[in-house]
């Protein structure tokens, strides 16, 4: 048995591969992994801003390059190895073919796998959420002040999304004053 099976006392239930059922399930699996693993939800946000393959030397250029990195964590190999254990154990269907078409042990490109199949959306959303931003629109006098507050809305989520070398993007003044004007 797993790291994670032994120390959680709930398992998360098995994925059917059924669309519909992707976000819960897999919000319900990354808080079981965070069981064992507390640090785990970091590393699944960044595996899902991952838009190409996931290889070793990203995984240790992120979390094990730089001991003083507050994000270095020496046991991400084991979680690496604990997401794909408990993915296999846990799905059934197209995800199962999925594990199976998949590294033994690679847990971080199997998910990346899984959340371009079933939440694509998901994958780059930095990049899209630039996009929304640099492209707002156009709006009438009485949409602007709602359009405004969803713009300094993205404008903030974007800001605080941590790129996938773990740093936060600010954009300039002057970018966000030019975007206004247009």
């Amino acid at each position: 048995a797993s790291d994670v099976y032994k120390r959680q006392t709930n398992d998360p239930s098995v994925y059917d591969s059924i669309d519909r059922k992707w976000r819960p399930w897999s919000l319900e699996f990354k808080n079981f992994m965070v069981g064992a693993f507390p640090d785990a939800m970091k590393v699944f946000d960044w595996i899902e801003e991952q838009e190409n393959s996931i290889t070793l030397n990203d995984v240790n250029a992120k979390w094990l390059d730089d001991d003083a990195d507050p994000d270095h964590m020496p046991h991400i190999h084991d979680l690496k190895e604990q997401i794909y254990a408990a993915v296999a154990s846990l799905t059934i269907g197209e995800a199962q073919d999925m594990v199976q078409n998949t590294a033994e042990g690679d847990g971080f490109e199997l998910w990346r796998k899984l959340v371009c199949r079933w939440d694509p959306m998901m994958i780059g959303r930095k990049r899209k959420g630039l996009t929304a931003i640099v492209a707002p629109g156009q709006f009438d006098d009485a949409e602007l002040p709602m359009a405004i507050q969803a713009w300094e809305k993205r404008v903030f989520e974007y800001e605080n999304q941590e790129t996938a070398e773990g740093q936060q993007e600010a954009l300039s003044d002057d970018l966000k004053a030019y975007i206004c004007l247009l």
